[in-house]
C-alpha cells in the first residue's frame, strides 16, 4: 500500500469532512477511505477518490486552497468558503 494521504470533501453541504486515503496497489482503482472524524471505513472502487457520502471528487488541502501563494491572507475562493462553514468554539473558562 502507498502512504496514506489526507483529502477533503469540498461540498459544503456534505458532512464528509477530512478523509485519510490509501490506494490499494494490487487494484489501482480501489481506494481505502477512513473518515478522520468518526473513523468510519469505506472501500471504494473508482477512477479517482470521491466522497462516499455525497459523490463529490475529494481534493487535497492544497487543491482546495487553490495552490501555493506568497500571501498569508486567505484569498477569496473554495478554501475561504469552506473555512467559513466551520464552527469555531471558545475554550471553556
Amino acid at each position: 500500500m502507498e502512504t496514506p494521504e489526507h483529502y477533503l470533501c469540498p461540498d459544503r453541504a456534505c458532512s464528509g469532512g477530512t478523509w485519510v486515503l490509501e490506494q490499494q496497489n494490487a487494484l489501482h482503482n480501489l481506494w481505502l477511505l477512513v473518515n478522520a472524524s468518526d473513523q468510519s471505513i469505506w472501500l471504494l472502487a473508482a477512477d479517482e477518490p470521491v466522497c462516499p457520502r455525497c459523490g463529490t471528487s475529494l481534493v487535497t488541502p492544497l487543491e482546495l486552497e487553490g495552490g501555493y501563494t506568497t500571501s498569508e491572507v486567505l484569498e477569496n475562493g473554495p478554501m475561504l468558503c469552506w473555512m467559513q462553514t466551520l464552527r469555531w468554539s471558545q475554550p471553556a473558562a
